[in-house]
């Protein structure tokens, strides 16, 4: 097994797993990459302690500005005379899953300080809590910082509120790039409202914009929210979260907090032997069920860069709009882990962008049907940069990547599986999938019979491929799911016929093409020293029936989607020796990126150590956040070359759902337990399958 380090963070900062499901620092995180974060599933803020004191930076799901972008709101400073944590003998900090909260204890040499920091889920509310128990108590100043012009500032009572409105935007600039004219859109970003609400309980009114507390005691509530309404009703709305929230006692506030968590985490559960050399794996099955908690309650998908915990200001690298193939990551292990509550607005956001999508293949295709953009905006726009003049996609390494759209309906298929909710059927699902089936049967010719997927492309990493896999993947799993799903449902029967004829012309796989042995040859990509490996000819997978050019230009195994998420191949399934084939040959080895899925690819097959070694190197090579949030390539902190400018979020999902597989594999009529688990390693664990089932196991090996 290969060695791993224990812990979170970097060398010189360290964030220490407790198999209590608690992180816990020994020093202070004096920078604001080394925080905590914590978040209510609609408002998050993430925890650190500079010279001056604490700081807490706050962000709230639906704050859009005026180009969609998803700045942070607010940065909160608690400063404390004394400056307790900066003379501290001893130092700890702990984020504790089970109970949502982050505390810290400051041991000065004239006696403790403590910090408390709970997100409410229920109130949409985060309280702060601090007790000074120094012979020599100081003051609590409150001092709200924003960095953004435009800020609006109010004060009522002991309540200080910092709002934003957008008054212009950028809507109808990205339609039209987009090839979208249609006037009757509604503007989802024009006149939307956000901001923040901060409550300091028994302050000194006098010296604003700044709050003081006298007391050895000071309890600090915050609130955020975003909205298409006016200023004065966004202060009313805070204002209402915070009265709701101050009325109740600490200790009633507190325990009502501890039981949501206790009840959360009893839907599922994983638990390991404390000496096993798993734990790291422990650990990040419990912290994306932590950030599922924490920041999947709004309207809106989080982003999967950087979420709603984002730290260094407003910096987000790869911007406002959604990548599908990085924000589904953060969904799939919501299935297994009995958190589908969490998924509709996924789901919404791409049923409420249909028409958009219609009306966009339309305006640049010129025919029927819908295909999403890998990049888009909430309401169906592209990102910024990606489209122009409404001439087309410009960035090559989208402009035919169609692969996404089928997923949403294997993901919508597998939703149905899971809940059997026959309205999300008729009324969501199947409406959907007809205009993406559609636009797949008159985009692209009918040649010698058959679908021919001309110079499309194989994920971001084949451009003008020829029958790329993944896509001719995707069609075969979803269109008999979907014939059977309609045919049970009383769907119409004219699409159900005409699904039944594209199923006849679906082309075969493509296997052992000649051109990847002269990609081979030809090879010229960063890292390629000649020596990596090349899939025997045979049945093995190839990414494409054919490629136009030689270059690649991502880190992605196309060929393997067949294997998952598509479930065409598995360890239960026939022809299992292609399928392994294709994986041990697989061009990346290294699970190096944050969307990479080799680790469920080998659980899908079975591979019980081969899983569980490249879910260890995914975590050795993803922990540089000592607060739990993980790394994937973008843009990194200026004086940190380790460390990117905001924590990824598809990383820990796709870990979590190779996780999954492992414990359990439902994908066909029968379910498997155990099916890639080390046989030299205990487990416990309770999982939630099809049609509403629940797997419990205990395993002790012999």
């Amino acid at each position: 097994m290969l060695d791993t380090k224990n812990y979170f963070g970097t060398e010189d900062f360290k964030g220490y797993w407790h198999e209590n499901k608690k992180i816990i620092y020994n020093k202070r995180p004096k920078e604001s990459w080394q925080c905590m974060p914590i978040g209510t599933g609609k408002t998050g803020a993430v925890v650190f302690v500079p010279d001056e004191g604490i700081c807490l930076q706050i962000n709230h799901g639906g704050s859009f500005d005026s180009d969609g972008n998803l700045p942070a709101l607010l940065r909160v400073n608690l400063e404390i005379d004394g400056k307790p944590f900066v003379d501290a003998k001893n130092y700890k900090q702990i984020l504790s899953l089970e109970k949502g909260m982050v505390t810290i204890c400051a041991d000065t040499p004239d006696g403790i300080v403590k910090a408390e920091f709970i997100a409410h889920q229920e109130l949409d509310v985060i309280s702060i809590y601090i007790e000074d128990m120094r012979n020599n108590h100081g003051e609590v100043s409150i001092c709200p910082l924003f960095w953004r012009q435009g800020v609006s500032q109010t004060f009522i009572d002991n309540m200080m509120f910092y709002t934003e409105t957008n008054i212009c935007s950028s809507f109808n600039e990205i339609n039209f790039q987009s090839g979208v004219m249609n006037n009757n859109l509604s503007d989802p970003l024009k006149d939307l409202s956000y901001g923040t609400a901060v409550w300091v309980d028994k302050a000194d009114s006098n010296n604003l914009p700044m709050k003081r507390v006298m007391s050895r005691k000071a309890r600090i509530l915050i609130a955020a929210d975003s909205g298409k309404y006016s200023k004065d009703t966004l202060v009313k709305t805070l204002k209402n979260k915070i009265d709701r929230a101050s009325t109740i006692s600490l200790d009633k506030f507190r325990n009502s907090h501890f039981n949501w968590w206790k009840n959360f985490w009893a839907r599922s559960e994983f638990e390991l032997k404390k000496d096993s050399k798993l734990q790291p794996v422990r650990a990040i099955w419990h912290l994306n069920r932590y950030f599922t908690a924490s920041s999947m309650a709004g309207q809106l998908p989080p982003k999967f860069n950087g979420s709603i915990f984002l730290y260094d200001y407003d910096r987000r690298h790869w911007g406002g709009a959604y990548w599908f193939q990085n924000t589904r990551l953060q969904y799939w292990p919501l299935f297994k882990c009995g958190d589908l509550d969490y998924i509709m607005p996924f789901f919404d956001m791409y049923i409420n962008a249909l028409e958009y999508a219609k009306e966009r293949t339309l305006s640049l295709y010129g025919h029927k049907g819908a295909i999403y953009l890998e990049t888009m905006h909430s309401w169906g726009g592209s990102r910024i940069g990606d489209s122009r003049n409404g001439k087309g996609v410009v960035n090559n390494y989208i402009k035919n990547y169609f692969t996404g759209s089928l997923e949403l309906l294997m993901m919508m298929l597998e939703y149905y599986r899971y809940t059997q909710d026959s309205s999300f059927v008729t009324n969501k699902m199947l409406p959907v999938a007809d205009e993406i089936i559609l636009f797949f049967f008159t985009h692209f010719p009918i040649r010698d019979g058959k679908l021919f997927l001309e110079k499309s492309a194989a994920l971001e990493t084949w451009w003008e491929a020829d029958n790329p896999s993944d896509q001719i993947a995707g069609l075969r799993a979803v269109i008999p799911k979907l014939i059977n799903t309609a045919i049970k449902h009383g769907y119409d029967n004219s699409t159900i016929n005409r699904w039944k004829n594209y199923l006849e012309l679906l082309p075969e796989l493509p296997r052992g093409a000649n051109w990847f042995n002269k990609i081979v040859k030809k090879y010229n990509y960063q890292g390629y020293d000649g020596t990596w490996r090349k899939p025997e000819t045979g049945n093995a997978l190839m990414p494409a029936e054919n490629v136009h050019h030689l270059n690649k230009r991502n880190y992605e195994d196309p060929e393997l989607y067949a294997l998952w998420p598509f479930g065409l191949f598995g360890k239960s399934l026939p022809d299992y020796s292609s399928a392994l084939l294709t994986f041990n040959n697989r061009i990346h080895e290294e699970p190096s990126n944050g969307w990479s899925q080799t680790a469920v690819w080998a659980a899908r097959l079975g591979l019980a150590d081969e899983t569980s070694k490249l879910l260890l190197k995914q975590y050795r090579y993803a922990s540089v956040f000592p607060g739990g949030m993980m790394f994937s390539p973008g843009n990194i902190v200026p004086h940190r070359p380790d460390i990117p400018e905001c924590g990824y979020f598809d990383t820990i999902g796709v870990m979590t759902t190779a996780i999954n597989e492992m414990l359990l594999q439902d994908y066909t009529d029968q379910s498997e337990i155990l099916p890639a688990w080390p046989k030299d390693e205990f487990v416990y664990f309770k999982l939630h399958s099809k049609s509403g089932k629940v797997v419990e196991k205990t395993y002790n090996p012999k």
